[in-house]
């Protein structure tokens, strides 16, 4: 079943493009499995955005006139609780916010990409909520051109990009300061949404920048950066950045300066764009969207009566091959081991539906300080993009089934592509090598909240 998605953003005058950018992002990754996707702004797109809008088949609304969406994504500093009510009646909502900018939320999702977000005080016991970079909505084609982006040696190209409709007299500021300190670098002024923005950032030696949407743009390519905070609340953006060492935080009346110092200094460009690159790796969308069709999904106990599915999932060929262990499950053990799993008090074993289908299997095991995950899924939903959303679900159940906080642990091989694609796109993060059953392997962790 194709599900649909509605967007409210902010756009307009003293606005810029910034709450629409993401909601197209989130648009683009939804419409490769998911159903239709409509928007509302108060004010008609320009004439880029509309152009987006319509590669991703998003209908722009800029009335008032109801829409029917099975998840609606409120992106709005200009509404508050009272709307997150009425949005909330009759289908999931998620809140997209910067800052713990609401004073309430009553909807099943918040997502903050902001770095240090899990400081805000959101409250993760009864909202699930999507914190930092690592969900940061951002274009795919910026994913994509990551590996074109090599930003070292000498500075000969800066970029200046300061926000949708910047006051000349800031352009022409830092036009000046570039003069003063590099004259021969050639210099590319982009303002607002652009449709070449990818092709600019990888063609620049560094940049100076709002400290907007744009920020997760540079970072995931690797640019090292100047952030100007435009607005105040681009202020805690800059600084936290530059506290993580992938940005210089800096204002008109230091510009020049900083300036000078990051162009004479390789070895700091280069700590820059590597620390940035490491910080927002352009999947950002697809863990969201993952996060929004896990809450969709049916999550029960395994029981005996689910020996059969549970035994062709173990035993399909696919699954065999990347197990630690390859040789085929044998029917008796295969009883057995459920037994056992099911009267064990620190393993957790769940099945995961879609509309009354199993489509997979998530197992946790309780050890000391960790936890081990394993899943499995059905051959039809291989391709559907449903392998992160299953993992995510059923992590979700097995914690609240174990009491469980503490970090959890997906054990790798190195050759298994797809299994790295689905835990990273399912929240978990590369956390080193060990070995398994004599084997080298990779670990991904969900640090959990211990």
């Amino acid at each position: 079943m194709k599900r649909a998605l509605h967007f409210e953003a902010d756009f307009g005058p003293g606005v810029g493009a910034g709450h629409v950018m993401r909601c197209l992002a989130l648009a683009e990754a939804w419409r490769r499995h998911e159903g239709p996707t409509t928007l509302r702004t108060p004010s008609p797109l320009t004439s880029y955005l509309a152009q987006r809008a319509g590669e991703l088949e998003t209908t722009i609304i800029t009335d008032g006139r109801s829409v029917s969406a099975d998840w609606i994504v409120l992106d709005s500093y200009r509404v508050g609780v009272e709307r997150q009510h009425e949005l909330s009646e009759g289908a999931m909502l998620m809140v997209v916010d910067d800052h713990h900018h609401q004073p309430e939320y009553v909807a099943q999702m918040v997502l903050d990409q902001n770095l240090g977000a899990e400081l805000y005080g959101y409250d993760s016991a009864s909202i699930e909520c999507l914190l930092g970079p690592s969900f940061a909505l951002l274009r795919d084609e910026f994913r994509r051109a990551r590996s074109r982006s090599k930003h070292i040696g000498e500075v000969r190209r800066i970029l200046v990009t300061l926000g949708g409709d910047p006051p000349a007299a800031l352009i022409n500021a830092v036009r000046t300061a570039i003069a003063s300190v590099a004259p021969a670098a050639s210099v590319d002024v982009a303002a607002g949404a652009r449709s070449d923005m990818v092709e600019l950032m990888a063609g620049a030696d560094l940049a100076v920048a709002a400290a907007g949407t744009t920020a997760w743009e540079l970072c995931c390519m690797g640019v090292p950066s100047l952030l100007i905070p435009i607005a105040e609340n681009q202020r805690p953006v800059a600084e936290a950045l530059a506290r993580h060492g992938s940005a210089i935080s800096t204002s008109m009346a230091t510009v020049e300066a900083d300036l000078a110092a990051v162009i004479a200094d390789a070895t700091l460009r280069s700590g820059l764009a590597t620390s940035a690159s490491q910080l927002v790796d352009g999947r950002g969308a697809s863990r969201v969207v993952a996060a929004m069709r896990a809450r969709s999904l049916a999550v029960r106990a395994a029981a005996t009566d689910d020996a059969q599915v549970l035994f062709d999932w173990a035993n399909e060929s696919d699954t065999r091959s990347q197990s630690f262990n390859a040789t085929p499950i044998a029917w008796d053990d295969h009883v057995q081991w459920l037994a056992d799993t099911l009267a064990n008090p620190r393993r957790a074993l769940c099945v995961v539906s879609d509309a009354d289908r199993p489509i997979g299997q998530v197992r946790v095991d309780l050890g000391d300080g960790a936890a081990v995950i394993g899943i499995s899924i059905d051959r039809s939903v291989r391709g559907t993009g449903l392998g992160p959303a299953v993992l995510r679900a059923g992590a979700r159940w097995a914690r609240q089934r174990l009491g469980w906080t503490g970090p959890v642990d997906a054990w790798i091989k190195p050759t298994n592509a797809a299994s790295e694609q689905t835990f990273s796109l399912a929240g978990f993060a590369p956390a080193g090598e060990g070995l398994q059953s004599g084997f080298e392997a990779l670990r991904y962790r969900d640090a959990g909240d211990g």
